[in-house]
């Protein structure tokens, strides 16, 4: 198939999109790159934003399937700036749907958020009524009846709850729950428990990749106008700290909570429609990461704001602003397939007046720039 992976770029997108190449399906990604360019696997590399819709209707053209990644997640990102959080999460997304259908797309999976739910002392099913309590899980749970209700014979469309994730991606994470505690392990020594009675339901971030390309082969009578959870297991916030603590002999800490809430997944319903299972468990992400933190793939893991989305938002310019005249061709430069072969060629044309004009002569070169 060819995928659209709109913010591939990011922590799930940055597993997913290999492991969609590596299955052979023609990968285009679509991410404004704020975290920086996490790209392999992908054909076609486009630095864009999802509010542009003329920008969505050129890349999302001729696509089989769409795989809606992009987001502000997490309740800090989309607190921080509340206008530029509905405009991506929520206000972008009835046209992306209906462009979508409109340009024959045959799958659209949404990614949504187990936290629609609210919190939850008992594990929840998609049957159980939503109770999002901030705006994050609130403009996912309105997005879902929005993708449902065009859901036809000719557009199959699906809805994922994903637990909690966790584990290391090129494009890393340290603000997730298991990430945090096996970062403070790892390079502190020490453990800092908030509480510990808090229930989270897991999964690996190389498993959530594993459940969309699950969906791509899916018979369509399976999945069309569905609604999945995609979770591991359930632990207790006190279970993973001693899980993580014995693995590194770290010393371990508890709090007093600043977050009671508890989160917990029913995931039976993917499971037996699939008979599907987690196959990577919090030991597991906590060694690899501790792999990773010692070999500098994680490097300043405490200073360095890129792994922790709220903080590294809260530098940028989130603001959108339509490309002047010809820009837009500009930045569709990054999806030629010749893009990959030319240093910086996938990257965005730079602020930089000079290195701007080196990136255009980089281009002039190879024939993809008049002169």
């Amino acid at each position: 198939m060819k995928v659209l992976v709109t913010g591939g770029s990011g922590f799930v997108g940055s597993i997913l999109c290999p492991m969609l190449a590596e299955a052979g399906h023609e990968v285009t990604i679509l991410d404004r790159m704020w975290f920086g360019a996490h790209t392999e696997g992908a054909r076609h590399i486009c630095y864009g934003d999802i509010r542009n819709p003329e920008h969505l209707r050129k890349h999302m053209q001729g696509r089989d399937a769409v795989i809606h990644l992009a987001c502000l997640s997490n309740d800090e990102s989309c607190d921080a700036d509340r206008q530029v959080s509905e405009e991506i999460n929520f206000t972008s997304f009835p046209p992306m749907v209906k462009l979508a259908k409109e340009l024959g797309v045959q799958r659209f999976i949404y990614a949504s958020t187990s936290a629609v739910y609210g919190p939850s002392p008992t594990p929840r099913k998609e049957t159980d009524p939503l109770n999002p309590m901030f705006s994050y899980a609130k403009w996912k749970a309105a997005c879902e009846p929005i993708l449902l209700e065009q859901a036809s014979n000719d557009f199959i469309c699906t809805v994922l709850r994903p637990a909690a994730l966790m584990g290391y991606a090129p494009r890393m994470r340290l603000d997730l729950a298991v990430n945090i505690l096996t970062n403070w392990a790892v390079n502190k020594g020490r453990i800092e428990v908030w509480g510990g009675e808090q229930m989270r339901s897991t999964l690996h971030v190389w498993d959530m990749a594993r459940a969309y390309l699950q969906l791509l082969d899916a018979p369509a009578e399976q999945i069309n106008g569905e609604v999945f959870n995609v979770g591991g297991y359930n632990y207790s916030l006190s279970e993973l700290g001693r899980i993580i603590a014995s693995e590194f002999e770290a010393d371990l800490e508890y709090k007093a909570a600043r977050d009671d809430r508890s989160y917990q997944l029913d995931s039976s319903k993917w499971s037996s429609t699939f008979e599907w299972y987690p196959r990577s468990f919090v030991e597991f992400a906590a060694l690899e990461m501790a792999d990773a933190h010692r070999q500098g793939r994680i490097p300043e893991p405490f200073d360095n704001s890129i792994y922790y989305n709220a903080k590294h938002l809260a530098s940028l310019d989130l603001s959108y602003t339509p490309p002047k005249a010809g820009e837009a061709d500009l930045l569709a430069l990054t999806t030629h397939p010749i893009a990959s072969r030319i240093p910086g060629g996938s990257a965005p044309p730079p602020s930089d007046p000079v290195e701007r004009e080196k990136w255009y002569d980089r281009w002039r070169q190879v024939g993809g720039l008049p002169r």
